[in-house]
């Protein structure tokens, strides 16, 4: 063993070589280091030694290579260097020096070798190792993304086989990201010694990727500062990127790296950006394998890295940044055990910079505060998806703490601002501040709403004294967007009280409403411009009960808020938001689900009262009646004497200072509200607590019908119109205001009432609006003995009848108060007052005094007079006191006041009002029985008939007509003395028939009744009994006791009045029959005619006035509802025999049938011309005679309410319309189960297109069917069958009706409900999609796309949907739309619904479409083409018409089919391919490309095919050949830009093509352009081949041998100088050119592909296309001058013959090309020395003087522009075999020849030149005429031509000198002076053609050239001349001063001063004689252009010449 190492000394020691040592090493160095796992120390000292000397003399030399691999495997072996850590020691230093010496292609190649059990080296080598590879991964290039090879990487590298070592590299290489070169500048090294790191590294990390903190290691010397670093980092990225690693794997490592500073490393941000992105959806955080898991564990461990007591800075706030971005979308992030962690995410965020700001400055970063800003804002956005994904118990573990740092964020911002504010250099940070405020404040919303119950619905409310607070700020810490964010919060906290599912608790409720007081009272006080009102009123409507009555406390002041003394604060909003709380029904809206407040238990409340004892505490009284309160819930009605007890408490707040006026502590503002809502609530408790037992009779159901009302969106007027005009309502209130008054005058029910009357006495008395209404309501309800309290209170009595008096018009604006409805009320009220036996008497007498005086001053004084004194009569009367309170004279004075008011008073508008007030007066009167037929003289009754009939009669006024009615009461119907005068009052009314006003019918009508049943009707009863428990004079009552009179009027109307023609007495007696039935229905006389009422009402029905059909309705419905069960079965008797054309039945019902034209023509139209107008009464007959049961109609007609007087408060007040429309829907419940068939017609009529039969079914249907949904779920399977049929009716109302029918029941249901329906439904559909009118083709349309909506849910597998139904419905569904009832349906609308269902379901139905690809495929690649405008066709075929070229228009269609969504659509169904549907896919695929028409399918089909090849590319390439073939069949189309998108398709396809396809589309593109003349086809070629090399590179580039020679042809093409087709010609030289440029460098491929090329050019040479010869001659000549000087012998065996061949034949334009680069390859002949042998010499010599001969025939052709530039490769020629070739003569020859033919041409008369005659192109001396001629086609003149010829004919000469100088050739010097003078002769004295011709400045400098090259042919460039020779010289002198003295141009007088001169100073100083002469010429004149030169260059050069001549 010694003797082995002594022996590698030895031969070390005798190495004397590089080579040698390198060769040693390689062979013993491995077995050398063996040696140091010896147990002998000697040994090892010995190795170690020996070790030394090699290290020193491969120290020496950089190219001793050392034998790596042979030592990583070593150092890899366990069994060798794995165990000996001395041998891995030295190999691994040993590799490290190695690697750096190696090639880069040798160094990839030890990659597997070095990564493969990485993980498993011993850990003080690895990282050497890592080191190692860092430094070789820069020089490695994985191969392209995608492809075989990036996935078998993986197994290259064994990572499948040893994960760990992947792990091992992925963990380091995120290690390494964190590393900075900013830890390794000098001043941060020297202080931190062995713990030196950076952020996110522990020392011992960072001593790894350091090798020991080894400033060297990654800033090595001579390299920039941090490009190692740089360069590792992207390497290792990169690696990251390729297929060895899985998505989890470069997951983390991309994310740091994506987190450094762009102005750091800008390329390692963008590559760890792209692979973040890319990586991303790979590791699915939420996922259930568990890997997300520990992704999110990573995550947060980063986060928080160096805050858990590790000595590790914490890493990068922007990487924290990206973290906390990543962790807001992920669920599991913020839920179960990571829900700990959020709390600390947000600390940290917006706690400050936790001690990192410190160690990001120290390495210099001043971007911290940026950095901590934008995690900051991600914080927020991290706490909002915690408080809205997080699970609950992990949001009610952290929430609060989450909340209170935020909290506590928002207070330490604030306090900066108002800390800097007064410091104006630092407010510009203030922004950064508030920008983070509003995130902070919408997070915390966010919070509390989940954790309502913990935060915010507690008794302490502090949650919401801190928003309200926030809310209530001002200045600097106030703006308006934080404003909007708080209220955001709050808004979010509203939620809660709706879906939060706490209980409710009573004092959280309780603490709620005294806080929002407090906030709305204090803002009131304040004066705050609702800052927080509008918010509070929210607040109070959605979180307190709509019983609690301090929220409608906060609801009352926030209506009045638009009158608000405290100054503009009355938003609308809050007005709005404060009327909703009030109102029952949008208290509902808002509250929909009362969840948090849950109902209570209904209890008996003991009535309480005052003690007494002055605290107000109402002790209970054991004695005292109980209350009933019914069961409490959340939408109860507030209690009575809870409301009126808080609301008239003292709020202090609101009076505080004494600016506020209020009025019994209710501010004046909001009093009128207040006093109406405590009415309303009053009445509302009496409707509840209402049994009708005081009636006798139980009315229970009627109120309930009233309660029921009230919580819709009439509350307001239905509840008005109820306590005026419905009398179960006022017997309950009445009940009820008895109750509360009769009880213990102590009990609170009792002190409330007397609170509310006392409210609205006070009001009145101020003139406050409502007031008035409010007082007298209650007090007509009110027992007496309440009345008697106010009436016997005689300081109130005087205020009311002062404000009556007097104040009534105080207030009173301009012209006086008008409103006479508020006077009646005044005067009712005093009336009510002044007539109760508690008032006194005097104040009476004073009043009635007061008026009589009154009437006297006129106007509304007067009208109040009037009034006053009848209703003060009337009461007395109805009391039973008139007599006895007042004396007959007074009675009688008053009387003759009203009567000369009615008889006197004119019509003008300022006496109009006293007629009205006499009229009300005298009615007053006269139903009371204060005036009676003795009262009045006949003079007066007869003055007073003749008024009434005037003013009834000609001014239609409404009071003459009642009180015509009232004052037939003063007579006596069973007097016979009264008969006459009763009959001129009938009279009276029947004759008002005449008149036009609508509404006078009615009072027509219930005049009548008045007149004929007297106080028995019920019209009188409601009018004028307003005191209740008194009963009108019996004296007045018995007048109309018998009768006579009702039944008068009853049959006169019937009999006579309803059978008229005359339009306007059937519309009075139809509606004097109403009235009749309305007030006396129930009297015995009225009972018996109904039969005959019902008649006559059916008689009615026919009219074709609209209104006396409506009434007639209404009058149905009556008659129906007051019979009895067998008169009801009569009527439907009747009704029926109607109907089915009985004749009794018709004469009876006026003749109506179903086809009776009930409204005008034109009403309701049908559209078609055979079917004339239709009314809502027909449909409404048909629709009961459908169902089989006419009694129907009473109860439709019940609810038909088309015209608007039914709808308007009076006519539900006059006639009751709520209490009968009530009645008339419940009537039916029963009915309705046995007529199931009601529903599908009753359904259908819903949706009518007539808005009219709309609203009317949709009336009887909301009536009639209780539970609309239930109705729908039962009749389902009915209805939608009777749709199915009915939707293709004849009639298009029908089919219109049924599609909006049929999408409403369809919407929102399961699919399975009707799957069985599902393609009838379809079907249906799409053909109304056609109808022939427009609005049923909507309401289709509109059906359509409720389905699609049904489908595309069904379908949404991936959305939670049912596969089982998705299947069942694309099954059923699929081949409609792809049929001929969808896609291939004739008409284009049901085509363009049918596409976009389709859409809708690619977009969502995701992989259950994919049994349906191929054939959708094929569909809309087909609909490209059909939906494309047909427009652009037209505009295509005639775009010169509209300046636009075929190609602008093609790229915009192009731009269509790109951005269209059908792409979209087909690009999505492409993603969903897998194999077995990939190969149904291309036989569908292939046919389309075949059989395309349009040009967008045909582009479409191309952008498929490079999808499938770009994104499916391993599906698609076991069909790519058959795609590539199916294309190659169309790629030649008309269409250029169909072409060019196949060829694209073509390019990708050959990516994946076998090598055999490729040639063959290669084949038919060198086909398409050696056969086709035409430029398109040969541009197309060219384009196929580009895109090859384009999109198969790799392709390409295998075949290029097969391809470039071609491509290299090709690019040659000339033939578009005289072709039609210039342009596509020309871009197919082009796009050929730059295949060439972009596949190949310089001229090595040319010489690679030389053979090639040369072939196929030369066989082409013999083509009969002349394009194809031409190109390929210019190809060859092209190749010898590429080639230059570079030409070897071989290459020139291969190109001469061709070449040669090719300048064979007549001249052609471009042909001077070929002779050019032919002159160019004899020129660079190679050099034949040193090669041995005469043959190569002669075969040279053999080939010049060819080439000669060549070139001299084609400079002797007669094509002038050809010839002269054939004379410059003449010159060429000459120049290149001047030394071996005499060419003076031949050269002489050629120039005379062709400078004198052009001499004779110029003589020649008529012009002759080139372009003159028919000149022919000739060989020198053959005559041969040359048919390819090919004259001067750009036009140049002869002169331009000769001018060509010249100056390249002195090139040629002067390339003659000097002659050879063999012994053969040698001149004379006769000889010699003869050719200098022929070119002396040619230079100046040019052809006569060009005399007189300005020589240009090319043209000079190519005389000047010519000049130089002759005067340096002499030996050493100077031409040698004798002394007879010195007239040479002088004549170049001469000829070139002029160009010496030419001031236009420095560079030439620069050129012919070096070129020239100087050779005309050597020439003279090298003379042998005569010289003096010559010199002192030349110099004196060049002296003299010296002096005269001003260019310093030019005058430099002149001045050496004139110093070498005075040498």
């Amino acid at each position: 063993m010694c003797f082995d190492v002594f022996v590698f000394e030895l031969r070390i020691a005798l190495t004397s070589t590089d080579t040698s040592l390198q060769t040693l090493l390689g062979t013993y160095l491995p077995a050398l280091l063996l040696k140091l796992a010896s147990p002998h120390l000697s040994v090892r000292n010995k190795i170690i030694a020996l070790c030394q000397h090699v290290n020193t003399r491969i120290k020496s030399s950089e190219s001793i290579q050392l034998p790596v691999e042979k030592l990583l495997r070593q150092f890899k072996d366990p069994e060798v260097g794995g165990r000996w850590p001395l041998v891995r020691n030295f190999d691994v230093m040993y590799i490290g020096q190695g690697v750096q010496r190696m090639k880069v292609e040798d160094r990839i190649t030890l990659l597997p070798l070095l990564i493969t059990n990485i993980s498993s080296t011993p850990a003080q080598h690895q990282p050497q190792i890592f080191n190692i590879l860092l430094d070789i991964l820069p020089y490695y290039k994985p191969p392209p993304r995608g492809t075989s090879e990036d996935a078998a990487l993986k197994t290259y590298f064994a990572f499948d086989t040893r994960p760990e070592d992947a792990e091992f590299l992925q963990t380091w290489f995120t290690r390494l990201m964190f590393l900075t070169y900013q830890t390794f500048n000098s001043s941060a090294t020297s202080s931190s010694g062995s713990t030196q790191t950076c952020r996110g590294l522990t020392p011992e990390e960072y001593s790894f990727l350091t090798l020991g903190g080894k400033r060297e290691t990654w800033n090595p010397p001579g390299r920039p500062l941090g490009e190692k670093l740089k360069m590792a980092k992207v390497a290792a990225l990169g690696f990251l990127a390729t297929g060895a690693f899985a998505d989890g794997e470069r997951y983390l490592a991309a994310l740091v790296a994506s987190a450094h500073s762009v102005t750091e490393d800008s390329r390692v941000v963008e590559l760890g950006e792209e692979i973040f992105k890319r990586s991303a959806p790979g590791v699915p955080l939420d996922g259930e394998d568990g890997a997300g898991e520990k992704v999110i564990e990573k995550l947060y461990g980063l986060f928080f890295l160096g805050m858990e007591g590790r000595v590790v800075p914490p890493v990068r706030w922007s990487l924290r940044t990206k973290i906390v971005t990543i962790l807001s979308k992920s669920r599991r992030a913020v839920s179960g055990r990571f829900g700990a962690f959020v709390p600390r995410v947000v600390k940290l965020a917006v706690g400050g910079n936790g001690g990192s700001a410190a160690a990001e400055d120290s390495v210099g970063w001043n971007d911290v505060e940026r950095d901590i800003r934008k995690l900051r804002r991600e914080a927020f956005v991290f706490v909002n998806w915690f408080a809205r994904v997080g699970d609950t118990p992990t949001v009610q573990a952290h929430g609060r703490t989450i909340f209170e740092t935020l909290r506590m964020y928002i207070a330490g911002v604030k306090e900066q601002l108002l800390s800097q504010q007064s410091q104006p250099q630092q407010q510009q940070s203030t922004g950064a501040f508030d920008d983070a405020r509003g995130p902070a404040y919408e997070a915390m919303g966010l919070l509390c709403r989940r954790l309502f119950k913990e935060l915010v619905y507690v008794s302490d409310l502090d949650v919401l004294r801190f928003f309200f607070s926030s809310l209530r700020e001002t200045g600097i810490t106030a703006t308006a967007e934080i404003r909007q964010s708080v209220e955001a919060a709050l808004s979010s906290l509203l939620v809660g009280f709706s879906s939060s599912g706490v209980e409710y608790d009573e004092d959280v409720e309780d603490a709620l409403a005294e806080f929002l007081v407090q906030e709305v009272e204090g803002e009131e006080a304040e004066g705050r411009s609702g800052m927080t009102k509008y918010v509070a009123v929210r607040f109070a409507n959605r979180g307190l009960r709509f019983d609690n009555v301090k929220a409608k406390w906060i609801c009352l002041l926030a209506a009045g808020s638009g009158g608000t003394a405290a100054g503009n604060s009355g938003r609308s909003e809050v007005v709005e938001e404060g009327r909703r709380g009030l109102d029952p029904y949008w208290y509902r809206m808002l509250n929909p689900a009362p969840q948090i407040l849950q109902v209570e238990a209904t209890k008996e409340e003991k009535v309480v009262g005052d003690d007494g004892d002055g605290d107000g505490d109402g002790d209970v009284d054991m004695d005292a009646p109980t209350r009933k309160k019914s069961s409490r819930n959340r939408y109860s009605y507030p209690d009575f004497v809870e409301l009126i007890q808080y609301i008239t408490a003292p709020h202090f707040r609101l009076t505080e200072g004494g600016g506020r006026r209020v009025i019994n502590n209710i501010p004046v503002e909001i009093y009128s509200l207040v006093v109406d809502f405590c009415k309303r609530i009053l009445v509302t408790e009496a409707l509840q607590n209402y049994s009708g037992s005081s009636s006798g009779n139980n009315n229970t159901s009627s109120t309930a019908a009233v309660v029921d009302e009230l919580d819709s969106q009439t509350f307001s007027t239905k509840l008005d119109t109820a306590i005026t005009a419905d009398t179960h309502t006022r017997a309950a209130v009445a009940d009820l205001i008895s109750s509360y008054f009769y009880s213990d005058s102590t009990a609170p029910e009792s002190l409330a009432l007397h609170t509310l009357f006392t409210l609205a006495y006070d009001g009145l008395v101020k003139d406050i609006s409502a007031c008035a209404e409010v007082w007298v309501e209650l007090c007509e309800l009110a027992p007496q003995s309440l009345v008697a309290e106010w009436a016997g209170a005689r300081d109130k009595v005087l205020d009311l009848r002062s404000m009556v008096v007097n104040g009534a018009f105080s207030t009173a604006g301009g012209g006086g108060n008008n409103d006479l409805d508020k006077r009646n009320l005044l005067v009712k009220a005093l009336g009510s007052v002044l007539t109760h036996p508690q008032c006194d008497d005097a104040i009476l007498e004073g009043t009635v005094a007061s008026f009589v005086e009154m009437r006297r001053e006129g106007g509304y004084k007067a009208y109040i007079s009037i009034v006053g004194i009848g209703y003060l009569f009337g009461r007395l009367a109805l009391r039973g006191r008139l007599e006895e309170a007042l004396s007959e004279e007074v009675r009688a004075k008053c009387l003759g006041i009203i009567t000369s008011a009615v008889l006197e008073a004119s019509t003008i508008s300022s006496e109009k009002i006293l007629a009205e007030a006499g009229l009300t007066a005298l009615s007053e009167l006269c139903v009371f029985g204060v005036v009676s037929k003795e009262s009045l003289t006949s003079d007066v009754r007869k003055s007073l008939m003749e008024r009434f009939t005037k003013l009834a009669k000609s001014e239609g006024v409404e009071k003459a007509i009642l009180a015509v009615g009232c004052y037939s009461l003063v007579f006596d119907s069973t007097s016979a003395e009264d008969v006459e005068e009763l009959e001129a009052v009938e009279k009276l009314l029947y004759d008002l028939h005449e008149n036009k006003k609508l509404e006078l019918s009615f009072a027509v009508g219930e005049a009548f009744t008045i007149y004929a049943a007297g106080w028995d009707c019920r019209s009188l009863t409601r009018r004028y009994l307003d005191i209740r428990g008194a009963t009108p004079p019996e004296k007045v009552v018995n007048r109309r006791k018998d009768g006579v009179l009702l039944k008068k009027v009853v049959d006169k109307v019937l009999d006579e009045y309803s059978r008229s023609t005359k339009p306007s007495l059937r519309r009075g007696a139809c509606v004097w029959l109403l009235s009749l039935i309305e007030g006396c229905g129930e009297m015995e006389i009225v009972v018996r005619r109904l039969k005959d009422a019902q008649a006559a009402f059916r008689g009615f029905l026919v009219d074709r006035d609209e209104f006396v059909q409506e009434t007639a309705s209404r009058g149905l419905t009556l008659v129906y509802e007051k019979g009895d069960k067998e008169m009801k079965d009569e009527l439907v008797r009747s009704l029926i025999a109607s109907f089915t054309g009985d004749t009794k039945a018709q004469t009876l019902a006026g003749q109506v049938s179903a086809d009776t034209q009930l409204f005008e023509p034109g009403t309701l139209q049908t559209g078609t011309s055979d079917h004339g107008s239709i009314s809502t009464y027909k449909d409404i007959m048909s629709l009961a005679s459908e169902v089989g049961d006419p009694s129907l109609i009473y109860r439709f007609m019940s609810l038909a309410k088309h015209n608007s007087l039914w709808a308007s408060r009076a006519s539900f007040g006059r006639y009751g319309l709520g209490s009968i429309l009530s009645n008339s829907s419940s009537s039916v419940d029963g009915y309705l189960t046995e007529n199931p068939k009601l529903y599908p017609k009753l359904y259908r009529y819903r949706f009518d297109p007539n808005p009219n039969v709309r609203k009317s079914m949709n009336d009887i249907w909301s009536a009639m069917v209780k539970d609309s949904q239930g109705t729908l779920d039962k009749y389902f399977d009915d209805i939608l069958t009777d749709l199915l049929k009915t939707i293709l009716d004849r009639e298009w109302r029908v089919r219109e009706a049924s599609c909006g029918a049929l999408g409403d029941l369809l919407q929102g249901r399961e699919v399975a409900r009707y799957a069985a329906y599902l393609e009838r439904i379809w079907g249906v559909a799409f053909k109304v999609m056609d109808d022939i009118k427009e609005s049923v083709r909507i309401a289709a349309l509109t059906l359509c796309r409720v389905l699609a909506t049904s489908m595309v849910r069904v379908v949404s597998v991936d959305s939670g949907a049912s596969q089982k139904d998705a299947d069942i419905v694309l099954k059923n569904l699929m081949p409609f739309l792809l049929g001929i009832q969808g896609l291939e349906a004739q008409a284009k609308e049901v085509q363009i619904f049918a596409l976009d269902t389709l859409m809708k379901l690619i977009k969502n139905a995701g992989k259950t479409l994919k049994g349906y690809i191929p054939e959708l495929v094929e569909k809309l690649l087909g609909l490209l083409s059909t939906l494309e405008h047909q427009g652009l066709n037209y505009l295509h075929l005639n775009a010169a018409k509209y300046n636009l070229t075929e190609e602008k228009i093609d790229a915009a269609r192009l731009s269509g089919v790109r951005s269209s969504p059908l792409m979209d659509a087909i690009e999505r169904c492409l993603d969903l391919l897998d194999e077995p549907t990939m190969a149904k896919l291309m036989p569908h695929l292939v046919r389309t490309i075949k059989k395309a028409v349009g040009m967008p399918s045909k582009v479409g089909s191309s952008r498929v095919i490079v999808t499938l090849v770009v994104r499916h590319h391993f599906l698609t390439k076991p069909h790519a050949d058959d795609l590539l073939k199916a294309v190659m069949s169309v790629i030649l189309d008309r269409n250029d830009a169909v072409s060019t998108s196949w060829a694209v398709a073509a390019g990708y396809l050959c990516r994946l093509c076998s090598d055999a396809q490729v040639l063959a589309l290669v084949g038919l593109a060198r086909k398409m352009w050696f056969e086709n003349e035409e430029g398109r086809a040969r541009a197309l070629s060219g384009e196929i081949i580009h895109d090859i090399s384009r999109h198969s590179t790799d392709k390409f580039n295998s075949l290029s041998s097969s391809i470039l020679p071609f491509v290299y042809l090709a690019k040659h093409d000339l033939s578009s100088s005289s072709s039609s087709t210039s342009s596509s010609s020309t871009a197919s030289t082009t796009i050929f050119t730059t295949t060439w440029t972009e596949n190949t460098g310089g001229t090595g491929a040319i010489k690679l592909h030389l053979r090639e090329i040369v072939t196929l050019a030369q066989e082409n040479l013999l083509s009969n296309r002349w394009a194809v010869k031409q190109a390929s001659a210019l190809t060859l000549a092209d190749i010898c001058t590429s080639l230059g000087k570079d030409v070897g012998q071989d290459q020139l065996e291969i190109i001469y013959p061709a070449i040669v061949k090719a300048t064979d034949g007549k001249s052609w334009e471009g042909k001077e090309k070929v002779l050019e680069g032919f002159v160019e390859l004899v020129a660079n002949f190679p050099s034949v020395e040193g090669r041995g042998g005469d043959v190569v010499v002669v075969a040279r010599n053999r080939r010049i003087q060819e080439a000669r001969k060549i070139v001299l025939r084609e400079a002797r052709r007669n094509n002038r522009p050809y010839q002269a530039k054939a004379i410059s490769s003449l010159a060429r020629f000459v120049e290149a075999v001047r030394g071996e070739v005499d060419m003076f003569e031949d050269v002489v020859g050629v120039v005379e020849r062709a400078l004198e033919q052009d001499d004779d041409e110029d003589d020649t008369p008529g012009g002759g030149g080139a372009g003159g005659g028919s000149s022919k192109d000739t060989s020198g001396g053959s005559g041969d005429a040359d048919k390819m001629d090919i004259t001067d086609t750009e036009g140049r003149s002869l002169r331009s031509t000769t001018l060509t010829a010249y100056l390249n004919s002195l090139k040629a000469l002067a390339n003659t000198f000097p002659p050879p100088s063999s012994p053969s050739t040698s001149l004379s010097k006769k000889d010699i002076q003869s050719r200098i003078n022929k070119f002396l002769t040619l230079l100046t004295a040019p052809p006569k053609s060009l005399s007189g011709m300005a020589l240009t400045y090319p043209s000079k400098l190519a005389q000047v050239d010519a000049l130089s090259t002759f005067l340096k042919s002499g030996s050493g460039g100077v031409l040698v001349l004798e002394e007879e020779e010195a007239d040479v010289v002088l004549r170049v002198w001469r000829f070139v001063v002029p160009y010496l003295q030419d001031r236009g141009s420095e560079e030439l007088r620069l050129r012919v001063a070096r070129g020239v001169v100087a050779g005309v100073v050597g020439a003279v100083a090298g003379m042998k004689g005569g010289e003096v002469k010559v010199r002192e010429v030349v110099r004196g004149e060049l002296a003299g252009l010296v002096e005269a030169e001003r260019s310093r260059s030019v005058k430099e050069v002149l001045e050496e010449g004139v110093g070498r001549l005075r040498e």
